[in-house]
């Protein structure tokens, strides 16, 4: 794939792409929650000339994805999603120095698959730290920080377990 390829790729997910962690309450994990980092991005159902070069784009660079149809507003749209680490990682990487405003929560999000990678999310004072990454990483979205499993919430949550931990 050429670098103007790349680069366009990279404006269109600059502009519509969101780089986010999703924590939920999942009784089969050992501290009760899941972490799960992963890149999301919505488009039209118009929009099959660039689906095919993301399809490209992800297979020259081993991204595994998958594509929903989603159904938002009423409006039929596309659902690109990234979950695996390491897929993340290669999305991200040829990208970075055409990004605008995802290369700070690129960097952010890089941080955060160095702590999966590590296994902090599966112990409840790695989670917390984790979760101040994912903190980090909503106030670059347009959805704003909102959220309910915040570090603060997990501080709560955990007081008495974790020591301390801020």
């Amino acid at each position: 794939m050429q670098p103007t390829d790349i680069a366009h790729l990279a404006g269109i997910f600059d502009a519509s792409g969101t780089i986010t962690v999703h924590i939920s309450e999942e009784e089969s994990y050992a501290i009760g929650y899941r972490y799960k980092p992963m890149l999301r991005m919505h488009r039209p159902p118009w929009d099959g000339p660039l689906m095919g070069k993301l399809d490209e784009y992800c297979e020259e660079n081993h991204v595994r994805y998958w594509v929903n149809d989603d159904e938002r507003e009423a409006d039929e749209s596309y659902e690109f999603v990234v979950t695996d680490p390491h897929s993340i990682v290669n999305f991200l990487d040829p990208m970075l120095e055409y990004f605008v405003t995802k290369y700070e929560p690129s960097i952010v999000m890089g941080d955060i698959l160095a702590g999966v990678a590590e296994d902090k999310h599966k112990t409840k004072a790695g989670l917390i730290e984790l979760a101040e990454k994912a903190d980090e990483l909503r106030e670059y979205s347009r959805h704003g920080p909102d959220s309910k499993h915040t570090a603060e919430y997990f501080r709560s949550l955990w007081k008495n377990e974790t020591n301390g931990i801020s």
